[in-house]
């Protein structure tokens, strides 16, 4: 069972985004806070009651104030009640509201956040030991990406604290982003089969959905399982590159089996980090074919690169 924090990156990404669309449109708008959690329902009861409270969240400006304000300077939940009433009087559903999902499509700044939302929700399937090896898996193909997951010894680090250092580095950030984009590409070829693409799964899953706030770890999580069950687990049968999936078992069976063994016996010492007496000729030549091994993949994957920047693009324009 998924841990309620494994996708706190990807939550935090999505209440930011929620943020931004509200602060933006008050300021095009120029509406008071309170504003955004009117009710028609209240208004309603207020009506038929003939009550004298005011028709917000709480029958209460200043509540509805309180409540927002705390919204927009990230300090407040916002819960699935909350959003509905913002998405009402911003003039739009739910789902564009949280998701960016609506029946016309993306906008451009819904598009950035499509991107950032699968760049996090990968960052933090690959902090969980649940899902750690099930992202290795799918992104092994891609030289970048192998040679940073072996060199630094990923899969085999526990402590989360470890690893989330790892990954605010500037080097994995690029690759990750890199990784995405490509494997989001060749998502949609593979969905392509069927008809569809990773892109309007996402908008028919949460286009009618409306309580997704209430447990978002949750709700991020059961898509991933879903976009993992029926498309991911697939791509690399279909659409893995050879030369990515030898560069990978280059690098597992044998840079990360010698990487391995100096750890065990010079720990916490690396070998890539080591000076390595010259009169111990074992350890000499072993990091120098580790350091060969390495710059043989940087070859292919230089290669990779100017090759995927060929057909890939083509796909781009396709889709």
């Amino acid at each position: 069972m998924v841990n309620n924090t494994t996708f706190n990156r990807t939550k935090y990404c999505i209440i930011v985004r929620i943020t931004h669309k509200i602060r933006t449109f008050k300021e095009k708008n120029g509406i008071y806070l309170y504003e955004f959690l009117y009710s028609k329902d209240n208004q309603r009861i207020i009506d038929e009651n003939q009550t004298i409270d005011e028709p917000y969240y709480g029958f209460s400006k200043k509540t509805s104030t309180e409540i927002m304000s705390r919204i927009v300077n990230y300090k407040g939940k916002i819960t699935d009640e909350i959003a509905k009433l913002i998405s009402e009087n911003m003039g739009i559903s739910y789902s564009e509201l949280v998701w960016g999902a609506n029946r016309k499509g993306m906008k451009y700044f819904d598009t950035v956040f499509y991107n950032e939302f699968w760049v996090n929700v990968f960052t933090d399937a690959l902090l969980s030991p649940e899902y750690k090896c099930k992202i290795i898996s799918i992104f092994k193909d891609y030289i970048p990406f192998s040679k940073f997951i072996i060199k630094n010894n990923v899969l085999y680090i526990t402590d989360k604290k470890i690893l989330e250092e790892l990954f605010s580095t500037d080097e994995f950030e690029k690759i990750i982003s890199d990784t995405t984009n490509r494997f989001l590409i060749l998502a949609d070829m593979s969905a392509r089969s069927k008809n569809t693409n990773i892109w309007e799964q996402y908008m028919k899953y949460f286009l009618f959905e409306d309580n997704t706030l209430k447990n978002l770890s949750k709700t991020i999580q059961k898509f991933f399982d879903y976009c993992f069950e029926n498309y991911f687990q697939f791509i690399l049968d279909e659409y893995g590159n050879q030369y990515g999936l030898e560069a990978y078992r280059l690098l597992d069976d044998c840079v990360a089996m010698t990487l391995a063994e100096y750890n065990m016996l010079h720990y916490p010492v690396k070998l890539l980090e080591a000076r390595i007496n010259q009169e111990d000729q074992e350890w000499t030549l072993k990091k120098e074919l580790v350091i060969a091994t390495l710059n043989y993949v940087d070859m292919l994957a230089s290669y990779q690169k100017k090759i995927e920047d060929i057909t890939l693009n083509v796909e781009r324009g396709f889709k």
